[in-house]
């Protein structure tokens, strides 16, 4: 079996730009509505307290009703997810609210 590493993605040497910042809440809320749906098709549902045999989830909500906690929690896989792009991708473009990504040749 191979070992397995994980690559640190935050790399000192790298900056998220402001219009990559701004768009971390949606990106979180994204992320959460990807997570709820994949539960909801496997057959978890909303419940007050996690239940494994019930197959309860209380973060089964919209990402604005989530305790905080957990919103930061979304934020923090968003900017993971956002400072992935900026790592693997130039950015050529950023105008009129769109963004222009290219692979680095």
């Amino acid at each position: 079996m191979q070992d397995y590493r994980m690559r640190v993605l935050h790399d000192t040497q790298a900056a998220i730009p402001e219009w990559m910042l701004e768009r971390v809440e949606a990106v979180a809320e994204r992320l959460h509505d990807c997570w709820s749906s994949k539960r909801f098709s496997e057959g978890w549902r909303y419940g007050p307290i996690p239940d494994q045999e019930q197959m309860f989830k209380p973060c089964l909500v919209p990402y604005k009703d989530l305790p905080e906690e957990e919103k930061q929690q979304c934020r923090f896989r968003a900017f993971d997810a956002l400072f992935s792009v900026i790592n693997s991708y130039e950015v050529s473009d950023v105008s009129h609210g769109s963004v222009t990504l290219r692979l680095p040749e």
